[in-house]
């Protein structure tokens, strides 16, 4: 092809038609321009839709990793929300507002939670690689909501560490012979005896009014971040089955 053209370009100049040959002259050049638009268009497309792919990837990361963190919350709530109930229970025992539940498990107000998030650790950066403009806005909303959760589990952890647990220290600690009969894991370890003598007392109130209330919160501030995992899980689902061939 390249020798046909310089032949004709060579023809037209030894027969001295230089109209012709400027119009040959302009074809080419139009040809050649032509030519390098579609190999810039033609590597254009490729490059983005290799950074399609690359966002699709990140995407299905993130919604497997929000996935594992549902679960983690799921787990969270639940745990927390027994721990809620026992210390309502304990208050509804002190005003004898209810009967003493056997083989119940008081002692579980002492454990405290961590809250861990995949998501945040492994994409903590993703959002400026995504390209919609919710994905993006929403992952990094629930990041900041992670934050703000951690904060509020912290103030519950210290809070059974500096008040609840030395509150129970003063009164003798945990029963030994559940500890020495290994049966601590399936029975209830603390002295409830001596604990039902401190129902009613100043400091029994305060620890456990200050303890239900952080609860409380912290069940709120893990409910409203659950929702918002399973908000963004749907809308980026519904983003990569889109982008899907």
């Amino acid at each position: 092809m390249i020798h046909f053209f310089r032949k004709l370009r060579g023809k037209l100049l030894s027969e001295n038609k230089l109209s012709q040959y400027f119009i040959y002259a302009i074809g080419e050049i139009v040809l050649v321009v032509l030519g390098i638009l579609i190999a810039l268009q033609i590597n254009n497309w490729n490059e983005g839709r290799k950074a399609r792919r690359a966002e699709t990837r990140l995407m299905e990361n993130i919604l497997k990793d929000l996935k594992e963190d549902h679960e983690n919350l799921k787990g969270d709530i639940e745990y927390l929300e027994a721990q809620k109930q026992l210390q309502k229970q304990l208050y509804l025992e002190s005003r004898k507002l209810a009967e003493p539940i056997e083989g119940g498990r008081y002692d579980l107000i002492l454990i405290v939670v961590d809250l861990y998030s995949i998501t945040a650790d492994n994409h903590k950066g993703a959002p400026d690689n995504i390209s919609d403009e919710d994905i993006r806005s929403t992952l990094n909303k629930y990041f900041r909501d992670h934050t703000a959760a951690e904060v509020t589990i912290g103030e519950l952890t210290e809070t059974i560490k500096t008040e609840v647990r030395p509150f129970f220290k003063t009164l003798g600690g945990v029963n030994l012979q559940t500890v020495f009969d290994d049966s601590y894991y399936e029975n209830n370890a603390l002295n409830m005896d001596r604990l039902r003598e401190e129902f009613g007392s100043p400091e029994f109130d305060s620890m456990l009014a200050n303890l239900y209330v952080i609860s409380s919160s912290v069940i709120n501030k893990l409910q409203e971040l659950l929702k918002l995992n399973e908000e963004l899980s749907a809308r980026i689902s519904s983003t990569v089955n889109f982008q899907e061939p």
